[in-house]
């Protein structure tokens, strides 16, 4: 468990998430047991330790911690304009949320709000859960804390809910299989219940038509490439096609370009990018880090 707890964390720092769901867990169930046992559940932290001191060690350390810049840049946001920030994370929470079903967050408000519902049906069940000391109750409350105070754009909202999708929904649906009125039939119940599940369903049905006929556009995206508009993501998560088209292009000629490398240059030949590990990995070629704030003089000796 706690090889899988530090892995977890290393792959994403979301993962840190997981990490205090265990431990609440953990400090809570152990409270319960008066401290028998302590000792076992305090046990992974060993490992998790150990695992992010050695990539602390290990680490390459040219590169400027992003995650330090965005922390120290949050944190200024919402000490500095806590009301403006809170504002926008409600609504950045809310757009991430409704685009993680609809591919999009510009949508009507009857499908807005159902989708608002389901968020609080799926809060509910995570509280539930949590109350009873589960650990995908705390995971998701983690979760979604997480995601609140880090304010991103809508589009990376909506990336970092669905990981979270599955708990979610399962919170909810135990939720509601308790609430539903014990006078009702059972075959009320599980009518009540198929309808509720049905609901998102069928209204993510008309961004998976649109979804299902993008993903038939396999031509190559410009003469002589070799990808085409169903090969990239933001040809999906943009509802209208020519906006679609314009932006994934952008991103479809970067990766052609990559692509071009290995045969471009010759065998063993180092290239310069700003993230050199989408030379090693695309291009197959060793990469060099190239920074922004290097002056010429920097760069000429680089």
């Amino acid at each position: 468990l706690g090889v899988l707890l530090g892995l977890t964390l290393l792959t994403r720092a979301a993962g840190a998430a997981l990490l205090a769901a265990y431990a609440v867990q953990a400090l809570l169930r152990a409270a319960k047991e008066h401290g028998r046992g302590a000792w076992r559940l305090a046990l992974p932290a060993v490992p998790v330790a150990l695992l992010a001191l050695l990539w602390l060690a290990w680490r390459p350390g040219a590169a400027p911690d992003a995650y330090r810049v965005t922390s120290q840049e949050m944190l200024a946001a919402w000490t500095g304009e806590p009301l403006l920030t809170a504002r926008v994370a409600v609504e950045r929470f809310l757009d991430g949320w409704v685009a993680s079903f609809l591919a999009q967050s510009a949508v009507g408000a009857l499908p807005r709000a159902i989708f608002a519902a389901l968020g609080l049906l799926a809060l509910a069940g995570s509280v539930r859960a949590a109350l009873r000391n589960r650990l995908e109750g705390w995971y998701a409350l983690a979760s979604l804390a997480m995601t609140f105070v880090w304010v991103f754009s809508a589009d990376n909202t909506r990336r970092l809910f669905y990981p979270l999708m599955p708990v979610l929904m399962v919170n909810a649906a135990a939720w509601a299989g308790e609430v539903l009125p014990t006078a009702m039939s059972l075959r009320m119940r599980g009518a009540l219940a198929a309808a509720l599940a049905a609901l998102p369903i069928l209204l993510c049905l008309p961004a998976a038509v649109v979804l299902a006929g993008k993903a038939l556009e396999r031509a190559p995206f410009a003469p002589g490439a070799h990808l085409a508009y169903a090969d990239s993501t933001d040809f999906y998560t943009t509802i209208d096609v020519r906006s679609a088209r314009a932006q994934a292009a952008h991103q479809l000629a970067v990766l052609e370009g990559f692509d071009a490398i290995d045969r471009a240059t010759p065998p063993g030949a180092r290239v310069m990018w700003m993230r050199p590990e989408y030379v090693a990995v695309l291009g197959h070629r060793e990469g060099v880090p190239f920074f922004y704030s290097w002056s010429e003089r920097r760069l000429a000796q680089a």
